[in-house]
């Protein structure tokens, strides 16, 4: 489609009451020169015969008189076709010009308007063709001249929405639909040479040709915006839920203020620090050098080094805080925003730190990187020997076994190199060395702790010695409750069989004196009868005391208390003579 034909559509919505207008005037114009040029025509002719027929024939008959009537009637009406043809021709000519003007003149607008707007104009047919880009949109997708034209329309998308736009085209065209078609769709547009950007596109279909119009706006600006603003109100919403007080000046006037400034400074409200010089909040024997440190960070792009100086307050009086200035991006400009904080409140933090580390149970150590002693709390001196004084500034070392030393340097190396909490002494054989030299079990926590002096560790120490003692107690008592386990097993295995020995023995011991007699001999020592009835009787005495065993087993095994009775210290000892005296002989 030519520029004329997308003006004439242009012109169908933007100019149509105009062109209505002037069609109706140009009909108008027509009907009424026709009517105006005959009557005027025909007035001269009549005029013109009736002096031609006085002079001519000043006394003719009636039917002369009718023939010159009927001439000039035919005259009148021949005269008044041609002179008002001629005048209507003439009007119809003038009233078409005035509308080509008019038209051109509209065309002309319109053509202005499509190259001016900052919206990119796309026309397509059914096919998806592109016939006309407006200069925007041809400045937006980067095409000069005459490239772009007769090419599909969805190439100017990114191909991950061709599928997508094909399929809304063809929708689109079967529907026939004039006018806007659905609502703003926000997509990926790709430039000619292969570079992608946000755009807004709202379809069009047109009434005349039926073809599609599509405004492209590129929306890049809108995004960047709209992601520095959720950026800002993120960092805005971040800074006032800070412990710090924290306020940002342009062009040295408050532009933020957050909630612990407002707090610090004792103001009503945020409202009353915006726009003030931030050389107000300092003292004014320090403006001077404020000024000179925030020129310095404003130019370095670099923060500034810590310093303290008094913060005033709205009543006038001071605080003495702790302030850095450091240059931001805030709302999508450059900022220098000032950091404060109370060095009382410092002051009451640390007191409660110190508090807490001086209650812990456990000893608490804290060791820089190089392996030196920064701090540690009564429960570390209590454990080691030393005074805090004498400890401070030691490398940790001096904690552990000459034996240790090495290895303990070499761990502690490894672990300030990827310090992540962890428990140590737990599966392992730590020990640490008092100040007199002896050692004792321990377990360790390790905590890293990163500050703007580096990395530090905290150090839990806990003196495992009386748990390992119970643990070994209930090792024992383990190890005990198996003996005694055994000893009910072999207790009952013993039982029984000594039961039959202690009855057979009786037996013999009854019926073999019999059998042989209790006399002496002829020399007068004793019988066989006499001696085998004492061994008899020793091995009945042996018996019982395997059963009084067998007995004390059993009570062990069942973990009662051992019952107390009195013991004939002789019949023992007797006892362990006769049992021996075998040996004694042989």
């Amino acid at each position: 489609m030519c520029r004329a034909q997308l003006t004439s559509i242009a012109v169908s919505g933007l100019g149509q009451g105009s062109k209505e207008g002037l069609v109706l005037r140009r009909e108008h114009l027509t009907n009424g020169s026709l009517l105006l040029a005959g009557a005027l025509c025909a007035a001269l002719l009549v005029g013109a015969l009736d002096a031609l027929q006085h002079t001519l024939y000043p006394a003719a008959d009636a039917a002369d008189v009718r023939g010159l009537h009927l001439i000039r009637g035919i005259a009148s009406a021949i005269a008044f076709l041609l002179l008002g043809s001629l005048v209507a021709y003439r009007m119809r000519r003038r009233a078409w010009r005035e509308l080509q003007a008019a038209l051109a003149q509209q065309r002309d607008l319109d053509a202005a308007i499509l190259a001016n707007v900052h919206d990119g104009i796309v026309l397509w047919d059914h096919e998806g063709t592109i016939s006309y880009l407006n200069a925007a949109a041809r400045r937006m997708f980067g095409l000069e001249g005459a490239r772009g034209i007769g090419a599909p329309v969805k190439l100017l998308f990114d191909s991950d929405y061709h599928e997508a736009f094909e399929r809304r085209r063809e929708q689109y065209s079967r529907s026939r639909q004039v006018g806007r078609l659905g609502r703003v769709r926000r997509s990926t547009a790709q430039r000619s040479d292969g570079a992608k950007f946000p755009v807004e596109v709202v379809v069009t279909a047109t009434a005349t040709t039926g073809d599609f119009i599509g405004a492209f706006r590129d929306v890049s600006e809108q995004l960047r915006r709209e992601l520095a603003e959720q950026r800002s109100k993120s960092l805005r919403d971040l800074l006032d839920h800070l412990p710090l007080g924290v306020v940002v000046a342009r062009a040295g006037r408050v532009v933020y203020a957050n909630r612990k400034l407002v707090e610090l400074t004792r103001a009503e409200n945020a409202d009353q620090l915006l726009g003030m010089h931030v050389l107000d909040l300092a003292h004014p024997d320090d403006r001077l050098e404020a000024a000179l440190r925030n020129r310095s960070v404003a130019a370095s792009g670099s923060p500034s080094e810590l310093v303290q100086q008094p913060l005033m307050r709205a009543d006038a009086s001071s605080i003495q805080a702790e302030q850095i200035a450091i240059p931001i991006w805030f709302d999508g400009e450059a900022a220098l925003a000032t950091v404060y904080r109370d060095l009382a409140e410092r002051d009451r933090l640390e007191a409660r730190f110190r508090t807490a580390l001086e209650a812990s149970p456990s000893g608490v150590v804290m060791v820089d990187a190089n392996g030196r002693i920064l701090l540690v709390n009564q429960h570390v001196e209590r454990l080691f020997g030393y005074p805090r004084e004498e400890l401070v500034g030691q490398p940790v070392e001096m904690l552990v076994p000459e034996l240790s030393r090495r290895a303990h340097a070499r761990l502690r190396r490894a672990f300030f190199a990827t310090p992540q909490a962890r428990s140590t002494g737990i599966n392992r054989d730590l020990h640490g060395l008092r100040k007199g030299g002896s050692e004792f079990p321990l377990e360790i926590g390790l905590n890293p702790i990163s500050t703007d002096e580096g990395v530090f560790v905290l150090a839990s120490v806990v003196d495992i010695s009386e748990r390992q003692a119970l643990r070994e107690r209930a090792a024992q008592a383990d190890r005990m409750a198996t003996v005694g386990t055994l000893a009910a097993g072999v207790a009952h295995g013993i039982n029984n069989p000594l039961a039959y020995v202690a009855a057979n023995l009786a037996f013999a011991a009854d019926e073999l004196p019999k059998l042989l007699g209790t006399g002496a001999e002829a020399d007068g020592s004793p019988s066989l009868g006499v001696e085998i009835a004492k061994a008899l009787a020793d091995a009945r005495e042996g018996a019982t005391r395997i059963g009084g065993l067998v007995g004390d087993l059993l009570t062990f095994s069942r973990r009662e208390e051992g019952r107390v009775r009195p013991v004939d210290v002789n019949a023992v000892l007797e006892s362990v003579l006769s049992m021996i005296s075998n040996e004694i002989r042989h």
